[in-house]
């Protein structure tokens, strides 16, 4: 989800540009503020995989764990209102399981000397189920953090193998058991849309994980990303997905099985039962600030009342090393954002969300009315079809919406 918006904005420029005030006021008035680190490594790379992770025979902990602190620390600094507390932290990756428990502990030390934690703070760090990873949950725990998110991706081995994992099934369910034991909440990643998954075994399998124990499941479509190896064995031929009348079916199934079992839908691909919705994300979906340090990651954060910034960090771990150590910054970008830019990222990411987005308030942070934001002859003939839902005080895809939401969007994105 950090990179959710890689090439909207420059991938090169300079470190940190100066930017400049605009007179619409930074909205919503943010309660919080939310932290990224990324941890790009890995121990392999999935085969299905594009995010900004790298594979290294040795791993320079001790110089990442400095830098991540001085990155930390200059951006909090900067960032306002000067006495915002930090109400989620974000470790992920990459395999962020994969760092030493002492760099955890440094980052989340290096936060608390230029912030307050709110009392209720979420600290989410990424995990694998592999038996490694797995022995230092509790290590990881004693450094605060309280919530774990861990790949299974699949409870069958078949498809474990053909997505390149590490783990098996059972080592997967051992993980949640010991997760659920360690941590007040846990949440289960999963993926469907997979070569030869029927309806009925993905219905099973989802039912499975349920039982599990999880407060929060996020359930995700195989894409097929360019230049990854599994998009290249697609096109040579090498397997084959299911056709689209299945893919509807098995979405369909997510919302019926996880709502039957208590979770409620709050976003297209996630599940909560109440009280486990990913506080992190919706910092993303609802365009509040949030602060991205590590290679590669992305932050969208406020210097003042009237100025707002996008920025990236390099991408490369060993470039972001050394513009950290060299320069006191790992900016590759950081740029004002500008009203339509702010307006672009709340109907691209509210709309995802179940509750859609409050048009007062998007009037507010966007500087004009949604009629003058979208393509209003798309979005009545969506709102005709019955894919999203309009009213004096809200705009939001329906449920049929939100299964070909991006469909959605291109109709009404100018």
């Amino acid at each position: 989800i950090n990179a959710e918006y890689m090439g909207r904005i420059p991938a090169c420029g300079p470190p940190c540009i100066t930017p400049k005030p605009l007179a619409l006021r930074v909205c919503p008035p943010p309660a919080t503020l939310a932290v990224y680190i990324h941890w790009p490594f890995c121990a392999r790379r999935c085969p299905y995989c594009k995010f900004n992770t790298y594979v290294r025979a040795s791993v320079e902990h001790a110089r990442m764990s400095a830098c991540l602190v001085s990155e930390l620390q200059r951006q909090l600094a900067r960032s306002w209102p000067r006495d915002l507390s930090v109400g989620s932290i974000y470790f992920g990756g990459g395999t962020p399981s994969l760092a030493e428990p002492s760099t955890i502990e440094s980052a989340i030390s290096a936060i608390r000397t230029q912030r307050s934690l709110s009392s209720d703070v979420e600290i989410t760090l990424e995990t694998n189920p592999t038996h490694i990873e797995t022995t230092k949950l509790q290590q990881f725990s004693n450094a605060l953090v309280n919530r774990c998110s861990i790949g299974i991706q699949a409870l069958n081995d078949r498809d474990l193998a053909f997505f390149g994992r590490e783990h098996s099934a059972a080592q997967a369910m051992r993980t949640v058991e010991v997760a659920n034991k360690i941590f007040s909440r846990t949440s289960l990643d999963l993926m469907w849309g997979r070569p030869g998954q029927t309806v009925e075994a993905w219905a099973t399998e989802l039912k499975m994980a349920i039982t599990l124990g999880a407060g929060h499941i996020s359930l995700y479509q195989l894409t097929l990303e360019s230049g990854t190896p599994l998009e290249r064995d697609y096109r040579a031929g090498k397997f084959s997905l299911p056709n689209d009348d299945a893919m509807a079916d098995m979405y369909e199934a997510c919302s019926e099985i996880m709502e039957a079992s208590g979770f409620v839908q709050y976003e297209v691909s996630n599940f909560a039962r109440p009280g486990h919705a990913s506080r992190h994300n919706q910092h993303y979906w609802l365009g509040q600030d949030y602060v991205g340090v590590g290679p590669g990651a992305h932050g969208r954060m406020s210097l003042s009342d009237s100025v707002r910034v996008a920025t990236v960090q390099h991408l490369s771990p060993e470039t972001w090393m050394n513009a950290v150590e060299q320069e006191s910054n790992g900016d590759v970008v950081c740029e004002t954002l500008l009203p339509s830019q702010r307006s672009e990222e709340l109907l691209f990411l509210g709309l995802r969300t179940a509750r859609g987005i409050d048009l007062g308030l998007f009037e507010k942070c966007a500087g004009v009315p949604l009629q003058k934001a979208v393509n209003m002859e798309g979005l009545s003939m969506m709102v005709a079809e019955g894919l999203m839902a309009l009213d004096d005080s809200t705009l939001r895809c329906t449920k049929r919406g939100l299964a070909v939401v991006d469909s959605v969007l291109r109709k009404i994105m100018l």
